[in-house]
């Protein structure tokens, strides 16, 4: 095995001589989610259902606050509840697995509280094991983007969708899965299968269509119709869209079809929230909608799952343990077929670089169901500001690869340097959230848990600004490194036209993974 040294010395010395790396500080959230929700709830009567949309955005704080804003419908089979608007707030906890829980009173601890899994490279969160009382439902939140526009909704993409209507006495819910391209300019084509199960039995079919105009604003959200309805993060990598008419309310997710993906892609772990619905089509149409929130593990083609099923009857609620297994399979185009053994066939799509999954069952006689699946490793995210070298750029530090514990080749690339110059990566177990002056600039790792020190030669015509690149492969090894740890990076720059000599990157975080 390759073990990455620090001056001609192993990394298990290192890491022994910095201490241990387990009481690590997640760095705290900051900026803006478009947040969507859809949901089936017991607040009509005692024996029906409501059914529930919310559309916002929630605002987070460094100092561990949040805000959140957003306007909710509910449709109950006796008639509409007046449409809402929430304006919400309370404290949020973040550790470094990406567990988020969002706290609306504080003052009565473990009270009035959503959990969520955030991915690590912070652009999308959806639920994780909470109770939701009498309800169930879906729900994500997704990065506001900086400078989007219509060019960055292009190209062809997974699509899946879950849609629920109220019928004049019953309870209906459809799935989707398929394809949707958006033509850059407003206008996508959906071409897609459908399930439903409704009082009258199980229907299903296939639809093709165009619709628009969408029109993406500068922070990523969407509109349609002149109506905020949705938003894309990652540059158009992912998205989601809302939908809503007087007796039905749906959600869409969708994301960009891959190229070259690997089979053992999905292999490791993964984070799962479902929602859907079903009837046993008896003479009472017992209708009831159904969540599933836990986690995946896949290796070799088959997965298993470990979480709770959240059950909402018409005049019960009930939560389970789940185990179900199965068999997957993925193509190089990011699409795969989960077989779930004894059970329904869940149809998907994958996007390798986000670790983010999207998949839909249009299979089963009595259950149509839409959700999302979140590696529990994912790219790197940047924190801190960089420091201005030659003629004013400043230099960047970016990642390359999932951060697997195994990998021989997770790369950092120092991009926009000084040409012809010598760049200095350090890796350490803790972050300085608020940055510490050095050497003209602003660190933002700690110094005292710094266990990796590598030089990157730079390319670039010497002395030139903006041209200086490198990059430098990295093991992550087995045995040493442990699932969950957080690690940070920052590179500094040997810089003679910087005002103390040297220019600085911003900083990443990244999480070793199974």
């Amino acid at each position: 095995m390759n073990v990455p040294t620090c001056f001609g010395l192993p990394l298990l010395s290192l890491l022994l001589a910095a201490g241990p790396l387990t009481a690590q500080t997640a760095i705290p959230l900051d900026g803006e989610y478009t947040s969507g929700v859809v949901a089936s709830k017991l607040d009509c009567s005692p024996t029906d259902f409501t059914l529930h949309y919310e559309f916002g955005t929630v605002s987070f704080d460094p100092a561990g606050t949040f805000t959140a804003t957003r306007k909710a419908k509910s449709i109950c089979i006796v008639g509409s509840i007046p449409d809402q608007t929430y304006n919400d707030s309370g404290t949020y906890t973040l550790d470094s697995l990406g567990k988020l829980i969002l706290d609306y009173d504080p003052a009565n601890p473990g009270t009035d509280t959503f959990e969520m899994y955030l991915s690590p490279d912070r652009e999308l969160a959806i639920p994780g094991p909470a109770s939701f009382a009498e309800a169930a439902g879906l729900a994500i939140l997704c990065r506001k983007q900086d400078g989007a526009s219509q060019a960055d909704l292009t190209g062809n993409h997974g699509f899946v969708q879950i849609l629920q209507s109220i019928h004049p006495t019953d309870f209906t819910t459809e799935s989707s899965y398929g394809t949707i391209d958006f033509d850059g300019a407003g206008v996508a084509s959906l071409s897609i299968q459908w399930h439903s199960i409704d009082p009258s039995g199980p229907q299903s079919g296939v639809d093709a269509g165009l619709f628009g105009p969408i029109v993406v604003a500068a922070d990523g959200t969407l509109s349609v119709g002149g109506e905020q309805l949705g938003a894309i993060c990652a540059g158009g990598e992912f998205g989601f869209l809302m939908g809503y008419d007087s007796r039905e309310f749906s959600m869409a997710l969708f994301t960009r079809d891959a190229t070259g993906v690997a089979s053992n892609a999905i292999d490791g772990e993964w984070n799962l929230h479902s929602y859907g619905g079903s009837s046993d089509f008896g003479l009472n149409h017992e209708s009831q909608s159904t969540q599933a929130v836990g986690s995946i593990s896949g290796s070799a083609g088959s997965f298993a799952f470990v979480g709770t099923a959240h059950i909402v009857n018409r005049t019960s609620v009930a939560t389970f343990p789940g185990s179900p297994a199965g068999t997957m399979g993925v193509n190089p185009d990011g699409s795969f077929v989960a077989t779930v053994s004894g059970g329904a066939t869940l149809q998907g799509w994958f996007a390798e670089e986000l670790g983010v999954g999207i998949l839909a069952d249009v299979s089963s006689f009595d259950f149509a169901e839409a959700g999302l699946v979140l590696r529990r490793c994912a790219s790197s995210f940047a924190y801190g500001a960089g420091t201005p070298g030659a003629g004013g750029v400043t230099p960047v530090l970016e990642t390359n690869g999932l951060p697997t514990i195994g990998t021989t080749n997770y790369t950092f690339l120092v991009d926009e340097a000084v040409g012809g110059s010598i760049a200095i990566l350090g890796v350490a177990g803790t972050p300085l959230v608020s940055g510490f002056p050095l050497l003209g600039g602003t660190l933002f790792l700690d110094p005292l848990n710094t266990f990796l020190m590598k030089t990157i030669p730079l390319g670039g015509s010497a002395g030139v600004p903006g041209t200086g690149s490198g990059s430098l492969a990295v093991t992550i090894p087995v045995g040493i490194v442990l699932p969950g740890w957080e690690f940070y990076a920052q590179a500094v720059v040997i810089d003679p036209a910087a005002p103390a000599g040297f220019s600085m990157t911003q900083a990443v975080a990244f999480q070793a993974c199974n």
